[in-house]
């Protein structure tokens, strides 16, 4: 009785210890926004609705935690640029750069590559895609290599979006119940 007793903790402590990390080996600890209403600037550009529509697709994904406003450039807690290149990034047209204060995420900067003459080689989706990705990253969400179809997978492809990995992800970073979701969910 002792020994399925002894397993039985070993195993509660084990699927604990899963469930209170992230897949990064972050935990609730890790850098994030300590705020529900994110001001952004996105700067007028050809570019500039599609950027506004992944906004949109982040917030509506998260059942009202989230909320974008949109402000001028100096009152911004994330800016978008729509650049030449970009450089050191994980893929050839996005990339970020977030400013952490604490465990508090206060400054994001999304660039995104629109500018290049070789822009023409990638489909609109992929940029859509592209720009989602990084989107999640200026949120603090960190990359996923297990699930090839989630936006945070580090090879960014057409086919990825916003999934419940992701999502459940985002709320175990900022706190948020699970169950709101479901609750405003059925709203």
């Amino acid at each position: 009785m002792k020994k399925i007793i002894t397993t039985l903790l070993i195993i509660i402590a084990f699927i604990l210890t899963i469930f209170n990390r992230t897949e990064a080996g972050t935990s609730i600890d890790a850098p994030h926004w300590k705020k529900p209403e994110i001001k952004v600037y996105i700067p007028t550009d050809e570019r500039q609705a599609q950027m506004k529509r992944a906004f949109s697709k982040w917030q509506n994904a998260s059942y009202g935690k989230l909320k974008f406003i949109y402000q001028d450039k100096e009152q911004a807690d994330i800016t978008v640029n729509f650049t030449e290149k970009v450089d050191g990034a994980d893929n050839p047209i996005g990339s970020y750069a977030i400013t952490i204060q604490g465990k508090e995420i206060k400054k994001a900067e999304i660039n995104i590559a629109t500018k290049s003459k070789d822009i023409k080689k990638y489909s609109n989706n992929y940029i859509y895609t592209v720009m989602l990705h990084e989107i999640g990253h200026a949120l603090g969400l960190p990359e996923n290599t297990r699930k090839e179809s989630s936006i945070m997978n580090k090879d960014v492809n057409e086919k990825q979006d916003i999934l419940k990995i992701d999502m459940m992800k985002l709320y175990h970073l900022n706190e948020w119940s699970w169950m709101d979701h479901r609750i405003n969910q059925n709203k």
